[in-house]
């Protein structure tokens, strides 16, 4: 599986060594990894839909790794080499990844007519686009798991799903690796989805009781 997978040690990945721990004591990796598989077993996911979530948790971190260096001001990648697993894990072609690292589309309209250009980035905002492309996997698999639970919680004639509590918060350290890149994620998503709850059930109270509001 790490063969398939392009796994190595922690301290390989960019997203994973920048906090500078690898390690915490009485955490045992192996085993929590065993649990992990067992859980997404018991929500009722295939082993196909297993690789898959490990793909692309994988994919982010290889996608990490990618470097960009400067070519005449503006962005290439550094080793195209470092394209290869995070392509195949997502099944795409090395020379689109490639392509979506290092340029966008930007469409003007003028006289009824769309134009589109491609605009090749600069060494930072392919950065940017690097990073924001693994925060949107992440977030894409967050969703689905917590989709693919709720599901499973299902029973006839009624209606059960997870609900989660979290306390306001968002870290930024000197140095944040991956892991709090995951946190606060998280922590940034459930707030959200909190305060949209809250807000909707006391505009709903509101109604009940003919209070206007705006």
């Amino acid at each position: 599986l790490r063969q398939q997978l392009g796994i190595s040690e922690p301290s390989y990945y960019y997203y994973l060594n920048q906090s500078g721990c690898e390690r915490v004591d009485g955490t045992d990796d192996k085993a929590d990894f065993k649990e992990t598989v067992s859980a997404m077993g018991v929500m009722d996911l295939t082993a196909a839909d297993q690789s898959d979530v490990l793909k692309v948790v994988a994919a982010i971190l290889h996608l990490g790794n990618v470097e960009f260096c400067e070519n005449g001001n503006y962005a290439q990648v550094r080793d195209p080499a470092f394209l290869a697993f995070p392509a195949y894990l997502l099944g795409l072609q090395e020379a689109d990844l490639n392509e979506k690292l290092t340029t966008r589309l930007m469409k003007s309209t003028w006289g009824g007519k769309t134009e589109t250009t491609v605009v090749t980035l600069t060494v930072e905002q392919a950065v940017h686009t690097r990073d924001a492309l693994a925060k949107a996997l992440y977030a894409r698999l967050f969703d689905y798991l917590v989709a693919k639970i709720n599901k499973a919680m299902e029973r006839q004639g009624s209606i059960q799903s997870i609900g989660v509590l979290d306390i306001y918060g968002f870290e930024i350290f000197e140095h944040n690796g991956f892991e709090q890149f995951c946190i606060n994620y998280v922590n940034e998503k459930l707030q959200q989805i909190f305060i949209e709850l809250t807000l909707k059930a006391e505009q709903e109270e509101y109604q009940n009781e003919g209070i206007k509001w705006t």
